[in-house]
Formats: C-alpha cells, sequence, structure tokens
C-alpha cells in the first residue's frame, strides 16, 4: 500500500531517440523571413491569444481583435539550422548536415538541433510529420 507511485520510465508512453529522430520537420506557411545583415534570421509569426484573455485585453482597450505577431532573430547557426527544413529531410538529416557545415560531433548536432526545432514547435514555427506520411498527411 504505497503512498507514493514509481516514476515512470522517460520514454513511457513517448517516443524512442530514434524515433522522434526520423520525424520529418515543417515549416509553418503563415511564417514570414527576412534575412539580417550579421547572416542570421528574423522569423515574424502569428500568434493567437486565448479567447478568455481576449475579452479581458478587449475591455481593457489593449487590443482591437486583429491578429497579433510575434517576432524572433536567430543568429547565424539557427538561421543555417532554419533553411535546412525543407519538409523532406528528418530531424536526424538537418542535423548530419548541420554537422557537416559547422564541422561538429554528430551526437553533438543531433541534441542541438533537436532542442532547437523542439522550441520552433512549440512556438508553433514548425510541425512535425510522421515517417512515411507523406506530404498531404
Amino acid at each position: 500500500m504505497g503512498l507514493f507511485r514509481k516514476n515512470a520510465p522517460a520514454n513511457a508512453g513517448g517516443l524512442t531517440r530514434g524515433q522522434a529522430l526520423s520525424f520529418v520537420p515543417v515549416k509553418n506557411s503563415a511564417v514570414t523571413e527576412e534575412r539580417l545583415d550579421a547572416g542570421g534570421l528574423r522569423l515574424t509569426y502569428p500568434v493567437t491569444v486565448r479567447p478568455a484573455f481576449s475579452e479581458v485585453l478587449r475591455r481593457v482597450g489593449i487590443w482591437d481583435g486583429r491578429p497579433s505577431k510575434k517576432v524572433i532573430e536567430l543568429d547565424a547557426m539557427g538561421g543555417a539550422t532554419w533553411e535546412l527544413v525543407d519538409g523532406k529531410r528528418s530531424v536526424r538529416e538537418v542535423a548530419a548536415a548541420f554537422a557537416a557545415r559547422f564541422r561538429l560531433d554528430g551526437r553533438e548536432a543531433e541534441v542541438a538541433v533537436s532542442s532547437f526545432l523542439r522550441n520552433l514547435g512549440r512556438r508553433g514555427l514548425v510541425g512535425f510529420q510522421a515517417p512515411g506520411s507523406g506530404e498531404g498527411a
């Protein structure tokens, strides 16, 4: 009769590392790109406001109902990673190309690229297609 349950393994119900690296990142078509002088990129993307929060903002007079936009600036390495995302290459292939371009260890590149793409995914800048799902899925 334990009061505390053991923590589940890290990948319980999730993906293995190999499965996660086989997904294909796809850019959000609503994102606009602007090249910066320093070699980076400026990405502008729409954000949605939650309905309850939007009503509060509207009543206070802060928001007029138009879609909001956010801007993120990527350095040269982030910009290079963004450009490698073409909707055809898997995360593993993007990481391998990134490693070759910046002369990094393959494992180090996989960790950096997958973390970067995960953060872009949380912001809605990229989505991920399951391997073999093709373009219309």
